[in-house]
């Protein structure tokens, strides 16, 4: 669970060629390979639907140009905050996370939850989870 910057993209084009139109700040839940995208925390907390629900098939570090300026005012590179991720649909989802500490637990969540999920159905196809329900 966690925040972070979804990127947006113009249809065409690519991150690293200022294709971002938009960076919205969302409350993420991670299940598994389930990625569930809400509004803020608020909206999970009061149990609202999620906005989004997609299922992940791999995940990278990635370098967001566009924060560079942003992230050195954390004392963070833009590098170490930021990763893709890629859907079941071929999707590829760009995040930057406010810290290179959440980066990494980003990913190795994702990690994580890829590899629990290949071993132990060894499909390729994956079912979505729903998010748990907040407490």
């Amino acid at each position: 669970k966690g925040h972070l910057w979804k990127h947006s993209l113009s249809s065409g084009s690519s991150p690293t060629k200022s294709g971002t139109k938009k960076k919205e700040f969302v409350y993420c839940v991670l299940v598994g390979v389930s990625l569930s995208t809400f509004a803020d925390y608020n909206a999970y907390m009061r149990g609202d639907h999620a906005m989004s629900i997609v299922v992940i098939v791999g995940a990278s570090a990635w370098k967001d140009h566009s924060c560079a300026t942003a992230a050195s005012e954390t004392n963070n590179s833009a590098a170490d905050t930021s990763f893709r991720m890629v859907t079941a649909q071929g999707t590829h989802i760009y995040c930057t996370c406010p810290t290179s500490v959440d980066r990494n637990v980003w990913l190795s969540s994702l990690h994580a939850g890829l590899e629990a999920s290949l071993s132990s159905n060894g499909e390729t196809t994956l079912p979505p989870f729903l998010p748990p329900s907040p407490k």
